[in-house]
């Protein structure tokens, strides 16, 4: 990753800085100096969040990150966790707690009828759907723009969805209600997902 910043007008696939900050609120009463150690030789250094980082680069420390934290849990399982820890620290950004009370204010249905907005706040890459299947359900589908999808780093997917998964799962904890996020439908060639949400009115 090395540091660099990432222009937003090319079409490479990017992270906000923001994400980062996420994870540093999440996990920074976790993480041992060699740990940031460990995320700064790969290119994350947590004491200077740059703009932007290069997608491939963030999901390849999403992965080791999550083998280092998480040594004992099944990889894809990981992944969710580590999205769901995400959660909790970007709710503690400035950006997370405006969009945590905004959320509490619009209540579970369309909090998550919103979630194409909020996944485009955390990358230039998203393209979301999102469709009401009745009065306690969405479904959410999680693509990627076509002119970047060239570009996508296809065997990463499954990160991206295990991550994502685990995003939504706690989503419906902060908002107070009992739910489940399961996967419909997986197109890994296209980087696109569907996520069904439901939760207990």
């Amino acid at each position: 990753m090395g540091g660099d910043r990432v222009s937003q007008s090319q079409p490479e696939p990017v992270v906000f800085g923001v994400v980062i900050e996420g994870i540093e609120k999440a996990l920074g009463a976790r993480l041992t100096a060699e740990d940031r150690a460990f995320m700064k030789q790969r290119g994350v250094d947590l004491a200077h969040v740059v703009p932007a980082y290069p997608l491939r680069d963030f999901l390849g420390l999403v992965e080791a990150l999550a083998a280092r934290l998480l040594p004992d849990v099944p990889e894809d399982e990981r992944y969710r966790r580590l999205g769901a820890e995400f959660v909790k620290g970007y709710t503690r950004t400035a950006i997370g707690l405006a969009l945590g009370s905004l959320m509490k204010v619009l209540g579970t249905k369309r909090s998550m009828l919103r979630m194409g907005k909020n996944f485009r706040t955390t990358g230039n890459y998203a393209q979301v759907e999102v469709h009401e299947r009745g009065p306690t359900q969405v479904e959410i589908v999680d693509g990627v723009e076509e002119a970047i999808l060239p570009l996508m780093p296809v065997d990463k997917h499954h990160v991206i969805v295990g991550y994502r998964q685990g995003i939504l799962e706690q989503l419906l904890v902060e908002l107070g209600v009992v739910g489940a996020v399961e996967i419909v439908d997986r197109v890994p060639a296209r980087c696109q997902v569907t996520f069904r949400v439901s939760w207990r009115a």
